[in-house]
């Protein structure tokens, strides 16, 4: 933890056979835990989310509304004994595998009064999201590919870039893919 800021911490979902474990730490708290589902059920609410997340643009052109309950769901197993600490953090680096690794961590929904919210506001608009609070909210979200390159980036000394980096990329398959 010496690599971590005070209020940051870094959390790593890995699955390992049927089983599926999350560790987090900060500066404060190290958990870790298996999550209390099933790797099928944690797979099924991330592909949930995932699939809210990109429609059916492909098939028929239309939006689907976001799939708040799971993402919920998805959010409380992933924290686990860790939650409380997981939503305090400003900043969180996040080590993901199995259900994270094709869903962002920020569209995670953080409580159960946002899901309550949405389930009464769906009714008049299913796309207004305004009442649900989202991990992006709370933190900002990194992404390690392992603790030891976290470590190895943490311990380089600062750029000495004249200028900052953007990069720019378009999201879609070259193609004949």
């Amino acid at each position: 933890d010496a690599a971590l800021q005070p209020g940051e911490g870094y959390l790593k979902i890995s699955q390992l056979s049927r089983k599926t474990y999350g560790v987090y730490i900060d500066k404060d708290d190290t958990f870790i835990y298996a999550l209390e589902a099933p790797s099928a059920l944690v797979d099924q609410l991330a592909q949930r989310v995932r699939a809210s997340i990109d429609g059916r643009l492909k098939v028929d052109r239309q939006l689907v509304a976001f799939d708040v309950a799971a993402s919920y769901g998805l959010s409380n197993v992933l924290g686990g004994p860790a939650m409380s600490s997981i939503l305090e953090a400003r900043s969180l680096v996040v080590d993901p595998a199995g259900p994270l690794e094709a869903l962002p961590a920020g569209v995670l929904v953080t409580d159960r009064s946002s899901l309550d919210w949405y389930n009464a506001a769906r009714r008049s608009d299913p796309f207004d999201y305004s009442g649900v609070n989202f991990l992006a909210e709370r933190a900002a979200i990194s992404t390690a590919v392992s603790p030891r390159s976290f470590l190895v980036v943490r311990s380089l000394p600062p750029s000495r870039a004249p200028q900052p980096f953007i990069g720019f990329a378009e999201h879609a398959a070259p193609p004949g893919v």
